[in-house]
């Protein structure tokens, strides 16, 4: 498997796609660079997981400094959010 197909199963299987999640680019390159550690695949720049990320249609937008990947995040930070919903106004 290439880097690149490697990291498209670690996002399909790791992430999720709703209009009220924007996840951190810097985290998820982190969770995904580790995962592709343990599995002998060569990193991931910052440069090509967003050239990646954009590939997939999502948009990367900066807020305050800090990049954002528009309507896709974490499946479990998601999943939290679901749990807890109650917290965050019942929205879903």
């Amino acid at each position: 498997m290439t880097s690149v197909n490697a990291a498209m199963f670690w996002l399909n299987k790791n992430c999720v796609r709703h209009p009220r999640i924007s996840g951190g680019v810097a985290v998820l390159l982190r969770y995904l660079n580790e995962w592709l550690r343990e599995h002998g695949q060569d990193q991931c720049s910052h440069d090509e997981f967003v050239t990646l990320l954009e590939a997939q249609q999502l948009e990367v937008i900066a807020v305050s400094g800090i990049s954002l990947v528009v309507g896709f995040g974490l499946k479990h930070d998601w999943d939290f959010i679901l749990r807890n919903r109650k917290s965050y106004g019942n929205q879903s």
